[in-house]
């Protein structure tokens, strides 16, 4: 609760989570608490496409190939 006492119900909270589902939820019941939330939607996972060079993004777990799209050949 002390947490939540930090935040400032007058700003617009942005939740975020890694792939966006734990954010829409912890978004949703701040929004029932009264707070301003929004969800980053789909998370961390689409923040970094967007905002990461391809190079650097994380390649997945050891023996997964990891396809970026702008990678992918037509």
């Amino acid at each position: 609760m002390e947490n939540l006492e930090q935040l400032d119900p007058r700003r617009t909270i942005i939740v975020c989570s890694q792939n966006g589902q734990m954010g829409q939820l912890a978004a949703t019941v701040l929004n029932l608490m009264g707070y301003r939330a929004v969800n980053m939607l789909f998370g961390m996972m689409d923040w970094n496409k967007a905002h990461v060079a391809p190079r650097d993004l994380w390649d997945g777990a050891t023996g997964y190939p990891v396809v970026c799209e702008d990678e992918v050949e037509p």
